[in-house]
């Protein structure tokens, strides 16, 4: 693919603005959890694995706020993942990633706070790259069921611009 939809750079999340396509190609950068959320919620970036993978640099952001302590981590981290949450409510991808980084940084509560927010970025680029990965899995998996003269249908989005990775259903076509 010749963009991404989702980036992170340098501490903060890079995101596509699907709001000015076709006509504009510009990335709004973000840096607290809150811009996170206002962005699912206001369709700056869309598609269900998307959100996802939004949610969870989302909760990464919130993790490193220098203003975070250790004593107030775990509910500052419940509050950011409601937060996350309410911004597309019926979005499963999305409530499957906050509630997975809020497990595996509840499972690894041991770990001292810089740790735990090295460990959180480092939750949220695996959450990435396994979307990534799961779009190239479905394309060549799919390409196997396609041959000549077929018609296809797709549904929803389903395109790069919707996943972390090549897309969906288009991945197959890809």
């Amino acid at each position: 693919m010749k963009f991404k939809t989702l980036d992170w750079i340098d501490g903060a999340l890079h995101m596509l603005d699907q709001r000015l396509l076709p006509n504009k190609v510009e990335n709004v950068v973000l840096k607290t959890y809150q811009e996170v959320s206002e962005s699912i919620k206001n369709l700056t970036v869309r598609g269900a694995p998307a959100n996802g993978v939004a949610a969870a640099y989302g909760m990464a952001l919130a993790a490193n706020r220098p203003e975070l302590t250790e004593e107030d981590f775990s509910t500052e981290m419940e509050i950011a993942g409601a937060v996350l949450r309410a911004s597309r409510p019926t979005a499963v991808n999305l409530q499957w990633a906050v509630n997975r980084m809020l497990d595996v940084m509840e499972e690894n509560g041991e770990l001292p706070l810089p740790e735990m927010r090295a460990f959180a970025i480092q939750q949220a680029i695996k959450s990435h790259r396994e979307d990534a990965l799961s779009c190239s899995n479905i394309g060549a998996n799919g390409a196997e069921l396609l041959s000549d003269g077929m018609t296809i249908l797709t549904h929803c989005n389903a395109g790069a611009l919707a996943t972390a990775g090549m897309g969906t259903a288009l991945a197959v076509i890809y």
